[in-house]
């Protein structure tokens, strides 16, 4: 069976932290909708295209500057 795509380049990082079981049994949850005939989906697999998604998000929410008016943001 074939895997989703991992990251292959030599500047990559294994790291680790504890997330809630609920997280847990979410990820795994999603791997079984995610997977293919073919193609399997990993918890990890889950878990990086969360995080990857977030941090864009949370980027965008910080930016100091409003893409639609490239004015500074006002503090919260």
């Amino acid at each position: 069976m074939q895997s989703m795509a991992r990251p292959t380049s030599d500047n990559v990082f294994q790291v680790a932290f504890k997330v809630p079981e609920t997280w847990i049994n979410r990820a795994d949850k999603t791997a079984g909708l995610m997977s293919r005939p073919g193609i399997t989906t990993t918890r990890t697999d889950v878990l990086r295209a969360a995080l990857i998604r977030g941090l864009e998000a949370l980027e965008a929410e910080v930016s100091p500057v409003d893409a639609k008016t490239t004015k500074p943001r006002a503090k919260r």
